[in-house]
């Protein structure tokens, strides 16, 4: 490694809706002249395929990496050559809720993320998806995801959807087979999208999709980890409809609906 180089190592290694929003931080760094060293959750390895980009070293989780002897440490390590940033723990050092932690520990502000999460398309593999799924030429569906968690703690959130479309479902069984990119045909021609708060909407904020987005509560074992939507009222851009509790009446709306357009909290810095 050249003495030159200032370098970057970061603890974020999932969920992939962590990794997609902080790629403008990694953009910051790349600017300023840091190699960044980004260790992955190994089942999630697959993810550089789609993400990978000059002055990113992604690398697995369990395997040897430079500076790994600091990669536990609980806080951040700032010094000429050397930074270390544990995005993952954020919300514990600077004691708020963990999307609003992420930022201010590398002293950078979240607003304008999108700009700076770009992915690779493979057609194949969404083909072989549409495929799997057996979509017909021209045939209307909505899109349900309803899955939280990373493997192998996955949970599943209650719906109560009333359609008569056909329903495209988000399932384990397709684990192994295809992964939350390959579904980019699927989100860009539901007419509807239903989906818990996951990678999903990070990755819908990037395609051209439905107006028709709605966004359920994380819920573990029937409780919400969350009292409301403001942990990530800063996030989205796209009009969601929010579902907070465990049921809905009607797609189209009701009390339990709650329609917001999440606003940026603060400028750029």
């Amino acid at each position: 490694m050249r003495d030159d180089i200032k370098t970057c190592l970061i603890r974020q290694p999932a969920g992939l809706g962590d990794v997609f929003f902080l790629q403008k931080a990694a953009s910051h760094l790349i600017a300023n002249g840091y190699r960044i060293i980004w260790p992955i959750a190994d089942h999630y390895d697959w993810v550089v395929d789609y993400i990978k980009r000059d002055g990113i070293e992604y690398i697995k989780e369990s395997d040897d990496f430079p500076y790994k002897q600091y990669y536990h440490h609980e806080l951040p390590i700032l010094s000429e050559k050397f930074t270390f940033l544990p995005f993952q723990s954020a919300d514990r050092i600077l004691n708020t809720s963990p999307m609003k932690a992420k930022y201010p520990l590398a002293y950078m502000s979240p607003v304008g993320w999108q700009d700076h999460f770009s992915f690779r398309r493979n057609e194949k593999r969404e083909r072989k998806l549409r495929e799997f799924l057996e979509i017909k030429e021209g045939e209307e569906f909505i899109f349900v995801n309803d899955m939280l968690g990373s493997p192998p703690d996955i949970f599943h959130r209650p719906m109560n959807i009333q359609t008569d479309l056909r329903v495209i479902k988000n399932n384990m069984s397709m684990f192994e087979k295809f992964n939350v990119f390959d579904y980019c045909w699927v989100l860009e021609n539901a007419k509807e999208i239903h989906t818990v708060e996951t990678c999903f909407c990070y990755l819908i904020e990037k395609l051209n999709t439905t107006d028709e987005l709605f966004m359920y509560s994380r819920m573990v074992n029937g409780r919400n980890q969350n009292t409301d939507f403001s942990y990530i009222d800063f996030v989205y851009k796209k009009k969601w409809k929010t579902i907070l509790k465990r049921e809905i009446n009607e797609i189209t709306g009701s009390d339990l609906v709650e329609e917001k357009s999440y606003q940026e909290y603060s400028k750029d810095a």
